[in-house]
C-alpha cells in the first residue's frame, strides 16, 4: 500500500470486471420491481441517452409535460383575481412540482435498492475515491481507505447524492428556442382554417397571463424541479474540504472506469490543485483517449503530466 497513489474509480472499473452495474442493469431493475416509475420516467424524459447517462437525464425531463401538469388546475380565465384564494393561487404548481419531487425521490430510492444487491468479487488494496454509491464494490479495500464522495449504499438510511451537472439557464435557453421555432409553424385544421398552437407552454413564455401569480407558481415549482435535480459539487466540495486537502503529497493518480461526466469534473479540477501527481487515466478506445486529454488538459492539467492506458492493460495484474 502506497500513501502517494490515488485512485479515482468509476462505474467503468465495474463493468471491466463483469459487475451487472451499469444504468441499464438499472432500467432492467425497475421494469420488474416498480414499472410505473420505469413508464414514468421514459415517458417525461427527453434525452436519448436516458439509459446510458442517467444522471445527466435528470435535467432533460420535459419542460411543456412538467407544465402541463398543473394546467388543470389553472383556474378559469373568467374567475376575477377578487375571487381567488391562496390555494387556488397554489395548487397547479403544487402538484406539478409534487409529482416532479416524487418521481426524483422515487427514482433515488429505488436507485439504493438496486446498488444494495450489486456485489463485485474481485479484491484490491489501495486508496481510492468512489465517484458512484457502489458501497458494497469495495474489492477487498479497507473502507477506512474509501472516499464514497456521493454517499453509499451500506447503510439504509444513507443519503446518495444524485443529479446532473448541466446549466439549468442553458437548459431552459434552448427549449425557448425550441418553443419559439415551434409557434412559429402555421397549422390548419380539418376546415382549412390556418392557425397557430398555443398550449400552456405558450401562454407562460408568450402572453400576459405569464404575470398571472398562477401561472408564476406554477413556473417558479416547475424550475425548483431541475434546480434539485442537479447535482451541488460546490457544496459537497466545501463539505469535504479537509479530505481535500489532505492530498497534496500525492504523486500518482490512477483513474479507472471514469466517464469524466461533466458533473464530477469539478472534483478533479480540486484534485489537480492539491497536488502535481502525474495522471494515469483508462480508456476504452481512441475517440475516448482524445476526449479525456481535452477534457483534463482543459481543467488545468498539462498533458505531460498524463499517461493515457486502456484499462484492460492497467488492470492485467490486478
Amino acid at each position: 500500500m502506497y500513501d502517494n497513489v490515488f485512485y479515482i474509480v468509476g462505474n467503468g472499473f465495474d463493468l471491466h470486471h463483469e459487475v451487472k452495474s451499469s444504468f441499464y442493469e438499472f432500467r432492467d431493475y425497475l421494469k420488474k420491481h416498480d414499472y410505473k416509475l420505469f413508464d414514468q420516467y421514459e415517458r417525461y424524459c427527453n434525452y436519448n441517452k436516458l439509459w446510458s447517462n442517467f444522471e445527466t437525464s435528470l435535467a432533460f425531463i420535459c419542460r411543456d409535460m412538467a407544465l402541463a401538469l398543473g394546467e388543470p388546475f389553472i383556474p378559469p380565465t373568467n374567475q376575477g383575481a377578487d375571487d381567488l384564494q391562496i390555494a387556488d393561487i397554489l395548487m397547479a404548481g403544487d402538484f406539478a412540482g409534487g409529482e416532479l419531487y416524487e418521481m426524483l425521490n422515487n427514482l433515488k430510492r429505488n436507485l439504493h435498492l438496486w446498488i444494495s444487491n450489486v456485489h463485485a468479487s474481485r479484491y484490491y488494496s489501495v486508496h481510492k475515491i468512489r465517484m458512484d454509491y457502489e458501497a458494497r464494490l469495495e474489492y477487498g479495500i479497507p473502507r477506512e481507505n474509501i472516499k464514497y464522495i456521493h454517499g453509499s449504499c451500506i447503510e439504509p438510511k444513507t443519503h446518495l447524492i444524485v443529479g446532473h451537472g448541466e446549466d439549468n439557464q442553458e437548459v431552459f435557453d434552448d427549449w425557448v428556442a425550441s418553443k419559439k421555432k415551434e409557434y412559429r409553424k402555421v397549422y390548419t385544421n380539418k376546415k382549412g382554417k390556418r392557425f397557430h398552437r398555443t398550449d400552456i407552454s405558450h401562454q407562460l413564455l408568450f402572453s400576459s397571463r405569464s404575470l398571472l401569480p398562477e401561472y408564476e407558481m406554477l413556473s417558479d415549482s416547475v424550475d425548483d424541479y431541475y434546480n434539485k435535480a442537479k447535482k451541488d459539487t460546490d457544496r459537497i466540495i466545501c463539505e469535504n474540504g479537509d479530505y481535500f486537502s489532505s492530498l497534496t503529497d500525492i504523486k500518482y493518480i490512477y483513474v479507472l472506469g471514469h466517464s469524466l461526466s461533466k458533473v464530477d469534473l469539478p472534483y478533479f479540477r480540486k484534485i489537480h490543485e492539491q497536488n502535481s501527481a502525474v495522471w494515469h487515466v483508462s480508456y476504452l478506445d481512441l475517440n475516448d483517449k482524445k476526449r479525456f486529454m481535452k477534457i483534463l488538459n482543459d481543467i488545468g492539467i498539462p498533458l505531460d503530466q498524463m499517461k493515457m492506458i486502456q484499462i484492460k492493460d492497467m488492470l492485467q495484474t490486478g
